[in-house]
């Protein structure tokens, strides 16, 4: 009976973990796609725009390469669920990095096609 209690103990436990992780990549992934926007969205204005100039090759490259920090975060996150919090805030930041990407060569992609 207490062997019972302990594994369910450790199954909340590690519900608790996965959750907190998924909680701090939510937080981390929107505080980093709100800067992203901001930046992005004010670059016409404070700089010469350059990257807009860039071939529309590169914006699909930087996206195949966002998706894959993302899903691989993701992957890692949901592989190693079990692990604490402490362990798990850098595949977090892999997929804020990730998701910034993809928000910034979006805009790019749709400010030269639109």
């Amino acid at each position: 009976m207490i062997h019972l209690l302990k594994i369910q103990e450790g199954a909340m436990s590690d519900k608790r973990n996965l959750r907190k992780t998924l909680q701090l990549t939510v937080v981390v992934s929107l505080a980093s796609s709100v800067g992203a926007f901001l930046i992005q969205s004010r670059a016409n204005t404070l700089t010469s725009a350059c990257s807009y100039l860039d071939p529309v090759t590169i914006d699909i490259v930087a996206v195949l390469f966002g998706l894959f920090l993302v899903i691989d975060g993701l992957n890692d996150i949901y592989r190693c669920r079990l692990s604490a919090i402490q362990e798990q805030w850098p595949k977090s930041i892999r997929v804020a990095i990730g998701i910034s990407i993809l928000l910034i060569h979006i805009m790019q992609f749709l400010h030269k096609n639109i």
